[in-house]
């Protein structure tokens, strides 16, 4: 760090070393990446950019060059979804988020879907939803700009925006399951 930066900054120290000690190996299919994943936090420094990085925090495990870096700036933590060569966008808030969010999309995956739509539809469904369902609940634990996850007694709502934003991939979707699905 001192080399890159000029400096020693205790906390990103501190940020690496608790990424590694709780994710390094980290290996499982994850539904969101579809794909078995891995978890390998590496501190990647970039002088003069103002941001530390931890780059192959998510890696696939095969060549689709999927991946997710995590980044640290004065404002906190951001995970970024991309594919290698490619500009990443912010997709949750910390790894646990998106643990969670695999967590959800497991459970909901085995679970009936009793609505789905793709495209501009899947917006317009969720924003419906939420003004005729005021018990609807956002589960922060799971949510971040890739992925938001509503729930309340009777569904589970799943909205995915994140690959709309990533040239080559598919439209938002929205999905909607037995509130079951939650506690499978």
């Amino acid at each position: 760090m001192c080399s890159a930066f000029g400096y020693a900054d205790e906390r990103w120290l501190r940020a690496v070393r608790s990424l590694q000690e709780r994710f390094s190996g980290l290996t499982y299919e994850s539904p969101l990446m579809d794909e078995r994943i891995e978890f390998e936090p590496t501190f990647d420094p970039e002088p003069g950019d103002g941001r530390v990085e931890f780059l192959y925090a998510i890696h696939s495990t095969t060549a689709s060059g999927a991946g997710g870096a995590i980044v640290l700036e004065e404002t906190g933590m951001t995970l970024m979804i991309g594919m290698h060569w490619d500009e990443e966008e912010p997709a949750f808030p910390s790894l646990d988020h998106f643990i969670e969010c695999d967590a959800l999309m497991d459970a909901a995956r085995r679970a009936p879907v009793l609505e789905a739509y793709a495209g501009e539809g899947a917006k317009a469904r969720l924003d419906e939803l939420r003004g005729r369902r005021p018990g609807l609940r956002a589960i922060r634990a799971a949510c971040g700009p890739a992925m938001q996850w509503w729930a309340d007694d009777e569904v589970l709502v799943q909205y995915s925006p994140l690959w709309d934003t990533i040239p080559g991939h598919p439209a938002p979707t929205l999905r909607v399951h037995p509130a079951t699905a939650a506690s499978l």
